[in-house]
């Protein structure tokens, strides 16, 4: 069989920070019922590696959970400034109407044109 063709065993590795943590703690359980040095430095070194990749996996649920913080503050400024630019556009004296009734009747200076341009 070539290199091609070859399966490649892959040991599982889990994802979730949950299994991560239940592996750890099985290997702690399971160096106390050991007795041969061998194998107690085999788990051992074990358990260094899982307590290795249990960290990162905490650092990146914190950096996530950080992240998602971030963005939902981002998303409250961005629904309160559209709020306000909301209010401010509805505002009838913004759209010309009622500023210009005060003023003497003309309503835009679109009308205004148009009647100069069709008399």
């Amino acid at each position: 069989m070539n290199m091609a063709t070859a399966p490649v065993n892959v040991p599982a590795v889990s994802c979730t920070l949950y299994d991560l943590e239940d592996q750890l703690q099985a290997l702690v359980s399971s160096i106390d019922s050991e007795e041969e040095p061998a194998v107690r430095a085999s788990i051992l070194e074990q358990i260094g590696h899982a307590l290795k990749r249990t960290k990162e996996k905490r650092d990146a649920v914190v950096q996530f959970l950080r992240h998602c913080e971030s963005q939902q503050r981002f998303a409250d400024l961005e629904i309160d400034r559209i709020q306000k630019r909301k209010t401010f556009i509805a505002r009838p004296e913004r759209a010309g109407i009622l500023s210009d009734q005060r003023r003497g009747g003309i309503r835009s200076t679109r009308s205004t044109r148009y009647t100069a341009a069709r008399r």
